[in-house]
């Protein structure tokens, strides 16, 4: 054998890459073949890699991270055979050893993350996550439980939110992980973040960092020596049980478990046929029933997004979350992600069903604006009034926020030309103006300029008073710069085409 292919076995053979740098040991997740889902070896690497770092006076603290676009997807279903208990008190261990390390231990993330991976996640004393970041406790879908894990799930997540994604199995994203507790941060930038909390951990003394590890791990530990056993016997109870069995084999053969219902589920003829003549009997008051319901459906749709424009002026884009849109609503979190699935759905929805809304009411306004003198001023005065007003400073919001994330800026540079093709036509037909006309279009493209540039000016501090003198003074020279249009003071938006 060639020393090129012993150092590619070798290679091969690690599951986890250990490297140590400026004080602090990164424990690298590298099991590409199966997504560094907990096999027995990646489990056994992990250890020896917190027992290094444990060793070594050098390092301060851990970083948990992985390679790839899977933190880890949890156990590895390929491994099933052999002693269920030994391996569940293989994966106790090792979370007990993050928690009992005398040493932080840090989690970098922007992957996702499953049933075990849920584990890791909660076992470390700082978490961060990226936008890639997904989490679900899977586990229930698989005819299993979270068992082992849920020592250092449920100690991190509030009350509710162990209910639905324990019960449920969904995913959420790292906004909801946050919120929650799951993880310490969402970060745009993980890495970044991660550096920060690294520099401010460099500063405690090791002592004093052992010794604050062990107050916040206390309770935890405790629970470790209370219900491991008993928490072992149940994992390995589910997993030598038949429907754990089907359902993993359903996961292997990426097929519906025999006991889902619903899209894409396996129901049983039976069902099917006892639903299709319930339906076919109550199909008449079941139309009559419909419309309310989906009247109800439209109030509380609408209602979330006027909260979401409110939240996102008062308290900016990274406080906004599904949560705390749902809890100003008065509407559950489940409710709100059925209308809108993640944080982006919803904001992204709020701009666009908000702008239409202000479209339409200065289409209904247009009537209302004055003829001949002092139209201008008029219309100049409302389209500051428009970029000073809510939406857009729940816009403005969003648009910051989009210059630093890609995959929302690809969601809102079609909304921001859109915005701007009708807001520059609704201009025009205020202002009744020739559009035709170069000069024309030039004024009223820096008639809106100059409204965004007062709503900027507007964020911070009250601008009204000289506002209003600015709004006054351009509508003179617009007055002197260009006439009007023959029929421009009887123009409505009626003509306006909205995209």
């Amino acid at each position: 054998m060639s020393n090129g292919q012993r150092m590619t076995e070798v290679h091969a053979d690690r599951f986890v890459r250990y490297e140590v740098s400026r004080g602090f040991a990164t424990l690298t997740l590298d099991s590409p073949h199966n997504r560094n889902a907990i096999s027995g070896r990646l489990v056994e690497q992990l250890l020896q890699g917190l027992r290094d770092a444990a060793a070594d006076n050098d390092v301060r603290g851990v970083v948990l991270t992985h390679t790839g676009g899977t933190f880890c997807a949890g156990a590895d279903l390929s491994e099933t055979g052999g002693d269920v208990r030994s391996r569940t008190r293989q994966m106790a261990e090792l979370l007990r050893a993050i928690v009992e390390l005398p040493k932080p231990v840090v989690a970098r993330i922007d992957g996702h993350v499953r049933a075990g991976g849920m584990g890791l996640v909660g076992a470390c004393d700082i978490a961060v996550a990226g936008p890639r970041s997904t989490f679900a406790l899977t586990e229930v879908r698989l005819g299993l439980a979270a068992s082992i894990i849920s020592l250092t799930v449920l100690p991190r997540i509030d009350a509710r939110a162990a209910g639905r994604y324990f019960l449920t199995g969904e995913k959420f994203g790292a906004h909801e992980a946050e919120a929650i507790g799951l993880i310490s941060e969402s970060a745009q930038d993980p890495d970044d973040i991660v550096e920060e909390i690294l520099d401010q951990l460099r500063q405690g003394s090791p002592q004093g960092l052992a010794e604050s590890k062990a107050l916040i791990t206390k309770a935890l530990l405790a629970d470790f020596d209370r219900y491991t056993d008993e928490l072992t016997t149940q994992s390995a109870r589910l997993f030598e049980s038949e429907e754990a069995r089907e359902g993993m084999m359903a996961f292997l053969q990426k097929r519906p478990p025999t006991w889902a219902s619903g899209p894409g589920g396996g129901c049983r003829v039976s069902g099917l046929v006892n639903r299709a003549r319930a339906n076919s009997a109550t199909r008449g008051s079941d139309r009559m029933a419909r419309e309310p319901k989906q009247d109800r459906s439209r109030v509380t749709r609408e209602h979330l997004l006027e909260v979401t424009i409110d939240c996102l002026a008062e308290l900016g884009w990274g406080a906004t979350t599904v949560s705390l849109v749902a809890q100003r609503a008065g509407v559950s979190r489940g409710a709100t992600q059925h209308h809108f699935p993640t944080r982006e759905d919803l904001i992204t929805a709020a701009l666009e069903v908000m702008f239409d809304a202000r479209m339409e009411q200065a289409r209904r306004e247009a009537t209302d604006l004055p003829s001949g003198a002092g139209r201008t001023e008029a219309v100049v005065s409302r389209l500051v009034d428009y970029y000073t007003g809510t939406l857009f400073k729940a816009a403005l919001q969003v648009w910051t926020a989009a210059a630093a994330d890609p995959e929302l800026r690809a969601r809102i540079v079609p909304l921001e030309e859109r915005f701007g093709r009708v807001a520059h036509r609704t201009a025009v037909e205020h202002f009744g103006f020739d559009d035709s006309d170069p000069v024309a279009h030039r004024l009223v493209q820096a008639t809106l300029d100059l409204a965004r540039g007062l709503g900027l000016a507007d964020v911070l501090t009250d601008d009204s008073k000289r506002r209003a003198e600015v709004v006054r003074q351009w509508a003179a020279q617009l007055d002197a710069a260009l006439p009007r249009g023959t029929d421009g003071a009887e123009r409505t938006l009626d003509a306006v085409a909205v995209d």
